[in-house]
């Protein structure tokens, strides 16, 4: 890969577009490098630094081993969660555990160990589904103080083993609305990460408001 990054000719005989080929077929695998990865994001105009780029190779080559092709908007997507990524003091709840039961003879229920501030919580709840589930259930881990407001999922690339994006909105006991977007290869756990990252933006800003911070950075 890195051989037709850097001259097309290497191993192709031809050139795609004349043989009406336009799009980008780079497939990564478990053995891409460095160079594949920052290729399909440079061309996205995706600019990270070191660090970034090797969490992004880390869960490329995790996702690979599992998948066996990476496609390039699965890279897009792993980028976009790695930039988003909470910094430490952000951090205020860290999932520890979750469990769902779900059937088509029994009602959805999920349990949910979360690390608040240092001290373990459990929440349980049963929900129309296992995402509606495990969402009450972290409500009832932290608190009514915020809300789940809207929830959007899609399927970054096709098939039953595509990765799932979930993007969500959350509001605090104030009105306050905030955004939150997880990449997971499991919906529920997807869901579950964007709560648990929502609930995160939310009260750190209502920590750093009653510090007198003025700034609703933690929003965005």
């Amino acid at each position: 890969q890195h051989g037709v990054i850097s001259d097309k000719s290497t191993y192709e005989i031809m050139k795609a577009d004349e043989v009406g080929w336009t799009g980008d077929n780079l497939v990564l695998g478990k053995h891409s490098g460095k160079h594949a990865v920052e290729a399909i994001l440079g061309k996205r105009g995706y600019d990270l630094d070191d660090e970034q780029i090797a969490k992004v190779i880390q869960r490329v080559k995790i996702l690979a081993d599992k998948h066996k092709r990476v496609m390039g908007d699965d890279v897009i997507a792993i980028a976009n969660d790695v930039l988003g990524a909470l910094s430490q003091d952000q951090r205020i709840i860290v999932l520890e555990d979750i469990k769902v039961n779900t059937g088509n003879n029994l009602r959805p229920s999920a349990t949910v160990k979360l690390a608040i501030n240092g001290i373990t919580k459990t929440g349980s709840a049963e929900g129309v589904g296992p995402v509606d589930a495990a969402s009450k259930a972290i409500s009832a881990a932290i608190g009514s103080s915020i809300k789940l407001r809207e929830y959007n999922l899609k399927a970054i690339t096709g098939g039953t083993d595509a990765l799932a994006n979930v993007s969500i909105k959350v509001e605090d006991s104030k009105g306050n609305i905030f955004f939150a977007e997880a990449v997971a290869e499991d919906v529920i756990m997807a869901s579950v990460k964007a709560l648990v990252k929502g609930a995160n933006k939310a009260l750190s800003f209502m920590k750093n408001s009653r510090g007198g911070a003025t700034s609703k950075a933690a929003k965005l």
